[in-house]
């Protein structure tokens, strides 16, 4: 989003490309394919702009973390510096994996003593090495690592310095769930404009349901003796979307039909077992968990905002007992943006400190947001 780009580069767009590209698509990257987009950053460029998967079912892969954030800055602004874990940190890691997994971690097979990181640096894994084939021990190591890793990057970034150059603060709003639970029934994707789905019920009980693409849509299911069956439920593309209508009654062992009049994918999926969407802070879903800016008196602070939540909310970033920079003087006031995808601001920082998520009329993931800038 806001760069210039032309259409082989688009990533939504699967036409017009194949001649060129020899019958790739820059929609559909398979595995084991590879494409290049190129992008020009003109004058009028400057700002924070997302970037995401926009293949099938994109909410479901722009929730599991495929995005993020381009961010261009003006001719006179100082870039932040950049920040290489030394090799001697990282080396142990890999020694760790190889030795749970008995094979070599790596294409070159041998790990090497020294590595200097630099722009172009890539450490090619071997083909046999993927996440989900790794073993739960070394998984469970590679958690501990990763906390280690954290810990270390945030006692980094806070040493004294004698130039305290501008601190860049990229703020992703997204959602995350489980992709390991088990809802007692799902129905997956049902497919747009008149596709349906069908649920049997034999136990008799009060069966919550929801959408996972959009959870703000809901129902229940009364499964009594006697009643009455089948029964048919039709999702409404709104606004708002919704099943219609949200609770009915179907006798045991009777047959429940959701049909799809909507433009969008939809699943029903139970409450019971399932992972209901949380909304997150660059990956951190409750207050505590929430990532912490450490700003030094002085120091100013530009933020740049991402809503990369695919539902219909908007999102709100609103820091308590701030206080801003203003015509050359510092005025106390709240801080209010509305936004819907993104935005690029900055604040000086006078050493008020926090934190300030004590206001109960703020919803958890603000009050959450309150602590990220405490």
């Amino acid at each position: 989003h806001g760069l210039r780009y032309g259409i082989d580069s688009d990533g939504s767009w699967p036409f017009g490309t194949k001649a060129a590209h020899h019958g790739g698509r820059s929609d559909a990257i398979c595995p084991g394919q590879t494409w290049i987009y190129t992008f020009d950053v003109p004058d009028n460029a400057l700002g924070a702009w997302p970037f995401h998967d926009h293949t099938h079912h994109m909410d479901i892969k722009i929730d599991q973390g495929l995005f993020g954030g381009i961010v261009v800055l003006g001719p006179c602004d100082r870039p932040p510096r950049r920040f290489h874990f030394p090799w001697k940190l990282l080396q142990p890691i890999y020694l760790d994996i190889e030795w749970i997994e008995k094979l070599p971690l790596l294409v070159d097979t041998r790990l090497p003593d020294k590595l200097d990181f630099e722009e172009e640096t890539i450490i090619k894994l071997a083909p046999h090495i993927h996440l989900r084939r790794l073993k739960d021990t070394t998984r469970q190591l590679l958690e501990q690592h990763l906390e280690f890793l954290h810990e270390f990057s945030l006692k980094e970034l806070a040493l004294p310095r004698r130039l305290v150059n501008t601190d860049h603060v990229p703020v992703f709003f997204h959602v995350m769930s489980n992709p390991d639970a088990k809802p007692v029934f799902d129905t997956d994707d049902i497919e747009e404009l008149g596709g349906e789905a069908e649920i049997v019920f034999d136990i008799p009980g009060d069966f919550e349901y929801f959408c996972r693409h959009h959870p703000e849509m809901t129902g229940v299911v009364h499964v009594l003796p006697g009643g009455p069956t089948p029964v048919s439920v039709t999702i409404v593309g709104g606004p708002p979307m919704a099943f219609s209508p949200s609770e009915i009654t179907v006798g045991v062992g009777g047959v429940v039909k959701w049909i799809n009049n909507s433009d969008f994918h939809h699943t029903v999926t139970s409450k019971q077992g399932a992972s209901m969407a949380t909304h997150c802070i660059n990956g951190r879903g409750f207050i505590g968990n929430s990532p912490t800016i450490v700003g030094r008196s002085g120091q100013r602070i530009r933020w740049y905002v991402f809503n990369l939540d695919t539902s219909p909310t908007w999102h709100n970033f609103h820091p308590h007992a701030m206080r801003w920079k203003f015509g050359g003087e510092y005025r106390r006031a709240h801080f209010d943006v509305f936004f819907q995808t993104n935005k690029r601001g900055s604040f000086s920082w006078d050493g008020t400190r926090g934190p300030w998520a004590t206001d109960a009329t703020v919803s958890t993931p603000l009050r959450a947001l309150s602590d990220f800038l405490a």
